[in-house]
């Protein structure tokens, strides 16, 4: 039927109208609640946390070990009851597992000598049941926890001449015992002359470390390497963690050479042993890419980015903090913006990624974060991030409970602060800047140079509490109103040494045992830098902003003073420093230095 074109849209306008009408009855309210995603998206977002985990795993192997402990006491009472007369206890051996040992053993061998005279050519492979592999296995922990290696081997042997089965445990457990001791031989004779198979992976390790802890810290573990060697000879490589324990090792030693067996240890493993590295593995190669064998670089950032992408891209490895921290550490002391930048970059990755389903970060930032980003802001006179990151220390934990940072401020960071303010150039510099006003520019442009000049040879006044000195006083002068430490670095370097001795003083404050208080330029009352030990380096970096900052007349009282009044001792690098900066000293325009 035909329509009128008006018709056909009012007819179609009206199949619409229903349309609508009818989508909305159907519409029924989402099938989650709030709650509900929230709970979903905690359990599909929600990263593992291992550390907890390993504790509870930890407090179930102890409170294990100690019913384990007690039930070998009990069994080595019995055997005693049913072994030795009452008489005969403690006579000539006062250890109990000792004085069992030495009656198993005779009656063995009274044993062997009966068998011998009846027929020599014969071998009983019926064990005589003097004692059970139970009995045995507690004879050998009992002498592995006193550290008698020799029973515990001899308790071994009793087991093997009785043809019992050697239990796995218990051989591990005296390999445990010559791995702490560094016993090399001993564990090269142990395995040479119980086991028939090949070692076990954990026995293997054992072994290694053995041969490890005989060497000495001067020289290359070269019997560990061997051995490693022959293993992968047998087709039994050593499990990856002994090669971990290796390559520390030899990172470990102070020479060249020890760091380059390490480096080629690491690419052999992954040709013959292990292609994929764990997570460890990689932190452990990316952290000595910051201690490069060569001394041209102080670091290798490349070397350690690209074994960074392989662990985190290609592997798809999960990293964890320590992983974060070396790359950081790696990036931070090559000393160029561009990896510094990069180092900072990675810092903020690591805090913003992998968050949960309530924004929480599983990475919280330690001591050796804030250190390694110290690193590379010192290296590149990167004043502001430095007081950035200290601020962010002294802050602590935050309201928000979003990763945050309890970290302890000792001496370690204060010496990375103090050289930070060492390497900073100030943008304004009074000496240099000439006041063009009705002629007397000249005047003016002394006037400024001489207070600053004034302004930067102030004295520090000592706390009390800290040792005091008559003829000189400490350095820092009393705060005035105005806040030193203002959003924006300082801005001269009369400032610079300024926020320094403010720095420096709250140091000897919080270490004293006056209470501190909150002032203007440092607002908290904690003792934040009570940690912070009064050491040389610590003494030599706070010299080293006078150095740069202040006139040589300064430094040198300051160096003649410092010392003394803290009683601490100069170092060698400390004479070096002041040498460098007399020698390095050049003549002002009013005629100092």
């Amino acid at each position: 039927m035909y329509l009128h074109p008006v018709q056909e849209l009012e007819k179609r306008v009206q199949a619409l109208d229903e349309a609508i009408e009818s989508g909305q009855m159907e519409f029924s309210p989402s099938f989650y609640s709030e709650e509900e995603l929230l709970a979903l998206y905690e359990d599909v977002l929600a990263t593992p946390m291992p550390s907890s985990q390993e504790s509870e795993n930890q407090a179930a192997l102890e409170a294990v070990r100690e019913a384990e402990e007690k039930e070998d006491q009990r069994i080595i009472q019995a055997a005693e009851t049913r072994l030795l007369d009452p008489f005969d206890r403690g006579q000539h051996v006062p250890v109990a597992y000792r004085r069992i040992l030495s009656r198993v053993h005779e009656i063995l061998s009274r044993k062997e000598a009966i068998q011998n005279m009846l027929n020599p050519q014969a071998s009983s492979a019926v064990p005589l049941g003097v004692l059970s592999i139970r009995e045995c296995e507690a004879l050998v922990r009992i002498s592995v926890k006193a550290g008698d290696g020799q029973a515990a081997e001899i308790a071994l042997n009793v087991m093997k001449r009785d043809n019992l089965a050697l239990p796995e445990g218990s051989v591990t457990d005296v390999l445990k015992l010559y791995s702490k001791s560094g016993k090399a031989l001993a564990a090269d004779n142990l395995l040479a002359n119980l086991l028939t198979e090949a070692p076990t992976q954990l026995q293997r390790h054992l072994h290694v470390q053995a041969h490890l802890k005989a060497a000495s810290l001067d020289e290359v573990p070269t019997s560990a390497l061997d051995l490693l060697h022959h293993y992968e000879g047998q087709s039994v490589p050593a499990p990856m963690q002994t090669y971990t324990a290796v390559i520390t090792s030899l990172f470990s030693r102070p020479s060249s050479l020890g760091r380059a067996h390490a480096w080629d240890l690491f690419s052999h493993m992954r040709y013959v042993a292990h292609p994929t590295p764990d997570a460890l593995l990689y932190t452990l190669m990316i952290r000595a890419c910051a201690n490069p064998i060569t001394t041209r670089y102080s670091s290798e950032p490349e070397k350690a980015l690209d074994l960074w992408t392989e662990m985190t891209v290609d592997q798809k490895i999960q990293p964890t903090v320590g992983s974060y921290n070396a790359i950081i550490l790696a990036c931070a002391r090559s000393g160029t913006k561009t990896y510094v930048n990069e180092a900072f970059r990675l810092a903020r990755q690591m805090l913003d990624s992998h968050r949960d389903a309530r924004g929480n970060s599983p990475f919280r930032p330690d001591k050796k974060t804030f250190c390694a980003l110290l690193e590379g802001a010192k290296r590149i006179g990167d004043l502001g991030r430095a007081r950035w990151i200290l601020a962010e220390m002294v802050r602590g934990a935050r309201e928000d409970g979003v990763n945050t940072a309890e970290v302890e401020i000792d001496e370690e960071v204060m010496m990375h602060v103090f050289h930070a303010y060492a390497a900073y150039k100030p943008p304004f510099s009074r000496a240099a800047t000439v006041v063009v006003k009705d002629g007397s520019s000249g005047s003016s442009s002394l006037s400024e140079a001489k207070s600053e000049l004034e302004e930067t040879q102030t004295s520090v006044q000592v706390p009390d509490g800290a040792p005091t000195s008559s003829n000189t006083s400490l350095a820092v002068e009393d705060e005035d109103d105005r806040p030193s430490f203002a959003h924006i670095p300082p801005q001269s370097r009369a400032e610079v040494i300024r926020e320094a001795k403010l720095l420096f003083n709250r140091i000897l404050q919080d270490r004293s045992d006056a209470a501190s208080s909150a002032t203007v330029s440092l607002p908290f009352a904690e003792k934040k830098f009570r940690n912070v030990e009064l050491t040389t380096r610590l003494l030599t970096s706070y010299l080293s902003i006078f150095y740069r900052h202040a006139s040589l007349e300064t430094s040198r009282e300051l160096f003649w003073t410092l010392f003394e009044e803290i009683g601490v001792q100069r170092s060698p690098r400390t004479h070096v420093e002041a040498l460098e900066r007399c020698a390095n000293a050049r003549r002002a325009r009013g005629g100092k230095l």
